[in-house]
């Protein structure tokens, strides 16, 4: 498409800063969901995500590193499990937080989060009474489980309508920046309540 100089735009993000992009604010919201935990008391968090060939896996991982950062905690590389992509390699992780005794597991998004409360649910782990739950990414999902899952809230029409309007936009020749951020709600739930 450029090649072709075919007016285009991503919805996502990528490294190369000549493609129109808009994206949600993965890794601040990441970030500040991690903060309003730390509010809450809790200090070792535990992540379990999917692949990091993904752009927007990557960036949520980059705002869990950056909210211990901005909190001045330790953080803890080995209780960060990505790569996640089978239930079996979920499980194992999940198991391996449980031993080390983890206040809180963080999941990428809301179907590594299914999978996360499906094994603490074998292994008869209550949340939130023996431990916290919450998701990088919000779903129908997860807020009707049992208990609801505290989770970030993307606008995905609103994404959908950005993007439209900046295509529009560029095609008419107007000035558009060229990485739009979309923001984001957090959604605190009962899976993070202290019983």
């Amino acid at each position: 498409l450029k090649e072709q100089q075919m007016p285009f735009i991503l919805m996502g993000t990528s490294k190369d800063e000549d493609i129109l992009q808009v994206d949600n604010n993965h890794k601040e919201g990441c970030c500040e969901l991690m903060m309003k935990l730390f509010a809450k008391g809790y200090r070792k968090i535990g992540l379990v995500g999917g692949s990091q060939n993904f752009v927007v896996n990557r960036m949520r991982l980059l705002g869990y590193k950056k909210a211990f950062r901005n909190a001045r905690y330790t953080l803890e590389e080995s209780l960060i499990y990505s790569n996640c992509e089978t239930m079996e390699q979920t499980e194992q992780a999940v198991k391996k937080l449980l031993k080390r005794e983890v206040q809180c597991i963080v999941c990428m998004d809301d179907m590594i989060c299914s999978l996360v409360m499906q094994v603490l649910g074998r292994e008869h782990i209550k949340v939130p009474e023996q431990i916290k739950v919450a998701s990088f990414y919000d779903s129908t999902l997860l807020m009707n489980h049992e208990p609801a899952i505290t989770s970030l809230l993307f606008d995905d029409k609103a994404l959908g309508t950005l993007t439209c309007q900046v295509l529009l936009a560029y095609i008419q020749g107007d000035e558009v920046k060229g990485k739009n951020l979309m923001g984001y709600e957090i959604v605190l739930r009962k899976s993070t309540e202290e019983i």
